[in-house]
């Protein structure tokens, strides 16, 4: 599939009777492609929530929601991609240098070659099955995460992203990999009846179905 996109940048050159280079905003709009595919071509790798999870050569994808936000201009996440890259001037160039005291200045400004580079890495997340837009993720995992101390509460939720372990316990919870939902629902049980809340107990859902293991994250806790 080709998706047309608005890009902006800054051109070096010298107008008439100059000798020093001037810069000009440039608006140009490029088509690049994104990858298209039939439910044929992938295989179910999780089911999370009952929301599937595919795996297409060697990577796995979850479906791409359409903002809220943005609900009234577009019809779905692949309409918002298709129509939003040629309507609004989504890649502006970026400063190369942020420690420039005049980092906004023109001569600081990423070149086209450095935008393009940044659109195609950016598209080459995404994958069309069967006209519906998915985007590149990393493998579900469990979150653990108390509410407090006494009485405050525990939750037992999917989360895509591990935060780093220097950040504390407390802050970032304890992660379980998508195959250990029944050593996560055991400690959840045991903080629950803890926390002052032994009515949660044996109330943490299963919330992942795994059918590709070998896609299976370790988790560092």
């Amino acid at each position: 599939m080709k998706i047309e996109t608005i890009i902006k940048y800054y051109e070096a050159y010298i107008p008439p009777r100059c000798r020093k280079s001037r810069f000009r905003e440039v608006t140009e709009k490029v088509w690049n492609n994104v990858t298209e595919c039939t439910l044929g071509d992938v295989e179910l790798a999780f089911k999370v929530e009952g929301q599937p999870i595919y795996a297409y050569r060697g990577k796995i994808y979850k479906e791409e929601k359409l903002n809220p936000c943005v609900k009234d201009r577009f019809d779905s996440a692949l309409d918002e991609l298709i129509r939003g890259g040629n309507v609004y001037a989504t890649y502006y160039a970026r400063p190369k240098d942020w420690n420039r005291k005049d980092f906004w200045s023109e001569d600081n400004q990423e070149s086209r070659e450095d935008i393009m580079r940044r659109l195609e890495d950016d598209l080459a997340c995404y994958l069309v099955i069967d006209g519906v837009l998915f985007k590149q993720t990393k493998a579900p995992m469990y979150r653990l995460v108390t509410f407090g101390s006494t009485g405050g509460g525990v939750s037992l939720f999917v989360e895509y992203y591990q935060y780093p372990p220097e950040v504390t316990v407390g802050m970032r919870g304890l992660y379980y990999s998508a195959l250990d939902y029944e050593e996560a629902a055991r400690m959840a049980d045991e903080i629950a009846v803890l926390h002052g809340n032994p009515e949660k107990v044996g109330t943490f859902e299963k919330l992942i179905e795994v059918y590709k293991p070998e896609f299976v994250e370790p988790v560092l806790n």
